[in-house]
């Protein structure tokens, strides 16, 4: 399976945090966490590991990014048939800052997706930053290990800037939590989500603290 997410993000919103993240409801905090990971995302050279590399996402990628979302990956992430065109919409408008591509080394067309939902700081820990991560491959570029290593590169690229990751998946998904489990993200929770198709499916929350902020998974249950 090459689409890791239940998660919906920049163009659709966005449903609540997993049980690890108590966010902030102050608009103004919001507004900080966002553009702190824009910068990020912005700024960020070309990631580079074996045939992989993951850059910030451009307006000429528009097409291609439509063309990664196939049958499967609407399946899976239970979105409704249009998502493609949105998308595609949202990247030639400049309007999905904290996408990131896919692409195969010293290539430039876009081969899968890093979707980057920033969530707001914690009132508690005003300075814990964390994103939830959804990805997804295109049909060209499925079983060529590109979304182990792109994961990989992301978490050291958010870990690094000192920002949290928390992605979610299904049970049967067993590749994508393979992939998610590689890259030093813990299983937290477990609890059924609501895909924006309105069908209900069994959800498992990942989480990985940056190092200032990491704690035992059983520290953050409800």
């Amino acid at each position: 399976m090459a689409v890791l997410g239940l998660v919906t993000v920049c163009v659709v919103a966005a449903r609540r945090p997993s049980s690890g993240i108590r966010p902030s409801r102050d608009p103004s905090v919001r507004a900080l966490t966002s553009t702190f990971v824009r910068g990020v995302v912005g700024t960020a050279e070309p990631l580079r590991a074996g045939a992989t590399s993951v850059r910030a996402v451009r307006s000429s990628d528009a097409d291609a990014i439509e063309a990664t979302i196939d049958d499967v990956v609407i399946g899976v992430m239970g979105w409704p048939v249009d998502m493609a065109a949105r998308y595609r919409t949202a990247v030639r408008r400049r309007r999905a800052p904290t996408l990131m591509v896919i692409t195969e080394r010293d290539r430039e067309v876009a081969i899968g997706v890093v979707a980057l939902e920033p969530l707001p700081v914690t009132d508690s820990e005003p300075f814990h930053r964390t994103v939830r991560i959804g990805l997804w491959m295109g049909p060209q570029g499925r079983g060529k290990g590109h979304m182990g290593r792109a994961v990989r590169l992301l978490v050291e690229l958010m870990i690094g800037n000192d920002i949290s990751l928390l992605a979610e998946t299904a049970p049967t998904n067993h590749a994508a939590r393979h992939v998610l489990e590689r890259a030093g993200m813990v299983e937290t929770a477990r609890r059924v989500v609501r895909l924006p198709d309105g069908s209900e499916v069994d959800g498992i929350v990942y989480e990985r603290f940056a190092p200032r902020f990491a704690r035992r998974p059983t520290d953050h249950q409800p």
